[in-house]
C-alpha cells in the first residue's frame, strides 16, 4: 500500500476519539495526555532521525546534486527544528522534573508554563484572553510554523516539479525537496479539525486541537522517515 494513503489513514484514526464522544475526546487530550505525549514523542524521533541523516551521509544518497553543499546542514537545521517542538511540548521537562516556572517568565506566559510558544508576545491571544489583532497578530509561533510548513512541505515541491528554474536551484543548494503529496495531507489535516466541527459543533474545540497538533508530528516524522534508505542502515561506509 502506498505510504502517502498509510499515512492519510493514521491521520484519520488518530481523530477516533472524536468520531465516538466528548468525554473521551476531553480524557484523551487532557493536559499530558497520551496525545500531547505522542505529538511530543513523534518530534523527538523526527529530530533524531534528522540527526541520524546528518550524521551518516549513506542514509540519503542523493545523485541529483551539482552543487557544493551538503544536505547534511538543511538535516541538522531540522534536527534542531524538531527538538525545539520536542522540548516545547513538554514545557522542558517542567512536570517531568517538576521545576516552578521562573516569576520572570510566569507573568508573561499565557498558561504559566516554562516555553517559548505560550509567551504572550508569540501566542494568539493576549494575557487578558482577547484576540489579537493587526500585526501582533502575526507574531505567532504556531501559525509562523504552520506557514512554514505549508511552504516547504507542499508550495517548495509543487516549485520544484513545475518550474526548471526552482529545481535547478533547489540542486545547485543541495536542499532536500519532500513530496508535495505529504504537503496534500498536511493543509488536509489543517481543515479536517474544522469539517469535523461543522459535522459537530458540539465537539469539544481543544480536543480536536490537540488531536491535529499530534498529526502534525506524525506528518513531519514521515520527512526523515521516508528520506533515510533503511537498505543502508546496516553497510560500512
Amino acid at each position: 500500500m502506498n505510504r502517502y494513503l498509510i499515512l492519510t489513514i493514521l491521520i484519520l484514526v488518530f481523530y477516533l476519539p472524536s468520531y465516538i464522544s466528548n468525554d473521551l475526546l476531553a480524557r484523551l487530550t487532557d493536559e499530558d495526555g497520551i496525545y500531547e505525549n505522542i505529538g511530543a514523542l513523534l518530534f523527538l524521533l523526527t529530530s533524531l532521525g534528522f540527526a541520524a541523516l546528518a550524521a551518516i551521509p549513506r542514509l540519503y544518497p542523493n545523485k541529483t546534486r551539482i552543487g557544493k553543499y551538503s544536505e547534511r546542514y538543511y538535516f541538522l537545521f531540522f534536527a534542531l527544528l524538531f527538538f525545539f517542538a520536542f522540548g516545547e511540548e513538554i514545557s522542558w521537562g517542567q512536570r517531568i522534573f517538576n521545576f516552578l516556572t521562573p516569576e520572570s517568565i510566569k507573568e508573561h506566559n499565557i498558561q504559566g508554563e516554562f516555553n517559548v510558544h505560550n509567551l504572550d508576545v508569540f501566542y494568539g491571544k493576549t494575557m487578558d484572553g482577547e484576540d489579537k489583532t493587526g500585526l501582533s497578530a502575526l507574531l505567532n509561533l504556531s501559525r509562523m510554523f504552520y506557514v512554514f510548513l505549508i511552504i516547504y512541505l507542499l508550495i517548495l515541491p509543487l516549485l520544484f516539479k513545475y518550474n526548471s528554474a526552482v529545481r535547478k536551484l533547489t540542486k545547485k543548494m543541495s536542499l532536500p525537496v519532500p513530496n508535495f503529496l505529504l504537503g496534500i495531507i498536511f493543509c488536509f489535516n489543517l481543515q479536517y479539525e474544522n469539517v469535523l466541527r461543522w459535522i459537530n459543533s458540539d465537539l469539544e474545540v481543544h480536543g480536536l486541537v490537540e488531536i491535529k497538533e499530534a498529526a502534525i508530528s506524525l506528518i513531519v516524522f514521515a520527512l526523515p522517515l521516508f528520506w533515510i534508505n533503511f537498505k543502508n542502515v546496516k553497510k560500512k561506509e
